[in-house]
């Protein structure tokens, strides 16, 4: 029965659940993931992208929650130029597909605007650039939005109540064109947004800034982006340890199970 099918690795502490031979919760391959264990901010997905220090961002056992350290980002910098961790463009190809993007963040200062983007956000030539997290506008809200060139698409919002010197698990989701916002596994907001975001990784995804216009004080961690799912639709409960990595889908003996690291 496909529809109900689990299947265990070793002592069964890591279960799938798979529904018409389809991995749910997770992406084959398309995943990012920043466990910032490293001298540098390494992905440690299947993907091994660059990731890019740009200006003073660097990474820190200041602040950590799971890992040994952390990416720090000082909130200084202008422009092109300005603090941020520039994740490589390479199958980063959100389009107008589900996805999920999730982080552990420690906010010196609560930014204005949020705290990734597209690196050229409200760039004319790029359609579907996008930006999401934490803004400190409208009384405070999680969100994500996308432009086409500087023309703006839409977004979709959720008030939330945070505070400087916490870290706080934030996960925005898209599912058959709604997005889903959430602060510590509480959904907070949802909404249409099934914009194609075709031109979002050209030049790379930032963290940290919103092209020149914010630059973010922040600390963050475990920071994964998948490609392909929507990990979360409602409320759960927050992760307790660092996240796990997909690294892809095996076969064996008529079998299909993800392999995790």
């Amino acid at each position: 029965d496909v529809f109900s099918t689990f299947v265990w690795e070793g002592s069964g502490a890591k279960v799938q659940k798979i529904e018409n031979a389809v991995q749910l919760g997770a992406a084959s391959t398309d995943n990012v993931a920043l466990h910032m264990t490293g001298a540098t901010s390494t992905d440690n997905g299947p993907l091994s992208l660059t990731v890019n220090a740009i200006g003073n961002a660097t990474t820190s056992t200041t602040q950590t929650k799971f890992t040994s350290k952390s990416l720090y980002v000082d909130g200084t910098g202008s422009g092109d130029t300005g603090t941020c961790f520039d994740i490589q463009e390479g199958q980063i190809k959100l389009a107008k597909k589900d996805f999920t993007i999730e982080y552990w963040v420690y906010w010196n200062t609560l930014p204005t605007y949020s705290d990734f983007a597209s690196r050229n956000y409200y760039v004319n030539g790029y359609d579907g650039s996008f930006g999401g997290g934490y803004s400190s506008t409208s009384g405070g809200q999680l969100r994500i939005f996308a432009y086409d060139d500087q023309t703006f698409l839409g977004s979709v919002t959720g008030s939330v109540s945070v505070s400087t010197g916490t870290w706080y698990h934030v996960a925005i989701s898209r599912s058959n064109g709604t997005a889903y916002l959430f602060l510590d596994g509480t959904l907070k907001g949802s909404g249409a947004f099934d914009h194609d975001l075709k031109n979002a990784e050209i030049g790379g995804i930032t963290i940290g800034r919103l092209s020149g216009y914010e630059q973010v004080n922040a600390y963050f961690s475990d920071f994964r982006i998948t490609v392909g799912a929507a990990r979360y639709t409602s409320s759960f409960t927050a992760p307790s340890a660092a996240l796990p990595v997909d690294t892809g889908i095996a076969a064996k003996g008529g079998l299909v199970w993800i392999k995790q690291r």
